[in-house]
């Protein structure tokens, strides 16, 4: 009857999670797309939905086309071609990763938890202990997905239309499956799925299957019998190499066929790399602390980094007397990679730790086993009464915390995105701003650190539940806050529906057919294609922009600080030639954070909306 109550209970719990999962999706993708999203892939994948192949010379080749080949795929499915319909192909995939991650954490949790498999329960207590108890994998499967699903920034990779957040962690996901598949039981099939799961991420992306790939052969090596570590290395390496030649002989094939450029891809990625190492791109203290900032707050925060630094440790210690390490070591290795490596490669986008993304369901698995595992250690199975007890705690610690972030910190990346960057364009002190959001992470990291430390001393949780309960807290706290907020949370953090307000005046006042110097955020309500706008690049050459103000004379010209950078904004507006070119026939409206100029002869008094008496 038990692990009757047990099957229900854990299918009851997948299905709020699931459910949770698809609301909190659902009301973003109302929210507008940004630049990138707008002009990559959003823009692809309509040219391939609406035309085809016609114009290969159009279809952008940064990545290979395994995702916008999905997301025409969903949108013929549905019979349209909508930015909701797109952003519908990211949750599909995030759904797909979501069952994949509960099937894994379900099969490790159980493996992990036959600490001795031969071992006999010493007395009639532990064998009613182990028949109460909640089996380990269902808690394993439990946590990993309570984890990865209420990370914000899962929810907000979901919904936003870019390979890195949507496809690539699914991907990077089923390579891992594999490779450990393989680690576990080697054979020409398994190394034969290590190959295809290869060749299937790359076509989804070059930069980060390269990346974990040295990590795959370095773990497959490790988690042999020392007599044939190379052996086994070298078949993983082997494995992979012929993914990567399927990848290329299929992508030649796909080019030859379509008449795309197939040498783009290697192009973006060796001037990706480049730049993004040595060039204008290159880290420095103050990205890697932004970087560093974003991953913090959109999900991985100290609690859960903790955590997951104490799991690497016990994997290390088991490994070292075990003399090698476990199949199941190989998503640890994988998710430290990508974490740290993007911290110093690559930074955040827009404020978003988007190249961290398909490490995210990684160290799901991780802290789901880490947690889990410790159920039947050191004193055995507990029975069901002491886990209800233990949630209890768990609850509590959750929510307290929660309230006490939401409290004191609302919402920290509006704080650094929207208000610290207006102060800096305005030239007003940080360091008010910054003391207040740093005092509030400290007295919520504070308490937390010292709730877990209490708990853990009186033995009412152990350390790795009150991490995970702690890390819960202000993740839960951010996603509650973002759902209510009235503003955007993707690229264009903070926007409260400026774009909207003038796209209504273009279209009010009928001047869709004239020049229009605004940033493509804009025009996207109105369902035009980018090419309607100047790319981003113009915002970055003040002289080149005022130059076509007098050349073109547009009906409107905006610019925001939730659209350039600080720096390229502040260059804009203290140019004097760009300063002149306005001054002679517009007038400037401040809506929201946007500035908008409007020509003179257009008689536009509020960019605001009349309300009525």
């Amino acid at each position: 009857m038990t692990e009757h109550r047990h099957y229900w209970l854990s299918h009851l719990v997948n299905a709020g999670l699931l459910l949770l999962f698809i609301i909190l999706a659902a009301e973003r993708a109302q929210q507008l797309m940004g630049q990138d999203e707008i002009s990559h892939y959003f823009k692809l994948a309509g040219l391939l939905f609406h035309e085809g192949y016609q114009n290969p010379s159009e279809l952008i080749t940064f990545s290979p086309h395994a995702y916008p080949l999905w997301i025409v795929a969903i949108c013929h499915l549905a019979g349209a071609f909508s930015p909701a319909v797109v952003k519908s192909a990211g949750v599909v995939l995030w759904l797909f990763s979501r069952r994949i991650i509960a099937s894994i954490c379900r099969r490790l949790g159980s493996d992990r938890a036959k600490i001795h498999p031969g071992a006999e329960l010493e007395d009639q207590t532990s064998a009613a202990a182990a028949r109460e108890s909640i089996p380990a994998g269902t808690l394993a499967a439990i946590l990993g997905l309570l984890l990865c699903f209420t990370m914000p920034a899962v929810i907000q990779a979901a919904v936003t239309v870019d390979i890195d957040q949507a496809a690539l962690p699914l991907l990077i996901l089923l390579l891992c499956l594999a490779a450990e598949r393989y680690s576990r039981a080697p054979s020409w099939r398994s190394a034969g799925l290590v190959a295809l799961a290869a060749a299937l991420a790359l076509w989804g992306r070059l930069t980060t299957p390269v990346i974990i790939m040295p990590a795959l052969v370095l773990h497959a090596g490790l988690a042999a019998a020392p007599g044939v570590r190379l052996r086994r290395a070298a078949a993983m390496a082997a494995a992979l190499a012929i993914g990567g030649a399927l990848f290329l002989l299929t992508w030649q094939l796909y080019c030859r066929f379509t008449g795309i450029d197939g040498s783009g891809v290697f192009r973006y990625f060796a001037t990706a790399l480049q730049a993004t190492t040595i060039g204008e791109r290159g880290g420095n203290l103050q990205k890697w602390l932004q970087s560093a900032a974003a991953l913090t707050l959109w999900g991985v925060n100290p609690f859960l980094l903790t955590l997951f630094a104490l799991d690497g440790w016990q994997r290390l210690t088991a490994a070292w007397q075990a003399r090698r390490l476990a199949a199941s070591d190989l998503y640890w290795l994988a998710a430290a990679v990508i974490l740290v490596g993007y911290l110093f490669v690559g930074g955040a986008l827009f404020g978003f730790p988007k190249y961290h993304c398909p490490a995210l369901p990684l160290l799901a698995i991780c802290l789901a086993q880490a947690v889990a595992g410790r159920q039947r250690q050191p004193a055995g199975p507990q029975p069901e009464s002491s886990l209800r007890r233990q949630l209890v705690i768990a609850m509590a610690l959750t929510a307290a915390l929660a309230l006490i972030a939401g409290l004191l910190l609302h919402d920290p990346i509006w704080t650094l995105r929207v208000k610290v960057r207006t102060a800096q364009l305005l030239s007003m002190p940080l360091r008010p701003i910054l003391s207040r959001l740093a005092a509030g992470l400290v007295v919520v990291y504070g308490l937390g650190a010292v709730a877990v430390l209490l708990l853990a001393k009186s033995r009412r949780l152990t350390i790795a539940a009150g991490l995970l309960a702690a890390g819960l807290a202000p993740n839960l706290a951010l996603l509650a806050v973002q759902t209510a907020a009235p503003y955007a949370t993707g690229y264009i953090y903070g926007e409260e529906g400026e774009t909207n307000i003038i796209a209504g005046l273009i279209t009010k006042h009928s001047l869709e057919q004239q020049p229009l110097l605004v940033p493509v955020e804009v025009v996207q309500h109105l369902g035009w294609s980018d090419t309607r706008t100047p790319g981003p690049d113009l915002w970055n050459d003040p002289d080149t922009f005022a130059r076509r103000i007098h050349a073109e004379q547009p009906a409107l010209v905006a610019a925001s600080v939730l659209v350039q950078s600080v720096p390229t904004l502040q260059r804009l507006l203290a140019n004097r030639d760009f300063q002149q070119a306005l001054a002679e026939n517009y007038q400037l409206h401040e809506l929201g954070l946007f500035f908008v100029w409007t020509r003179n002869d257009l008689e536009i008094a509020s960019l605001r909306p009349a309300t009525p008496d």
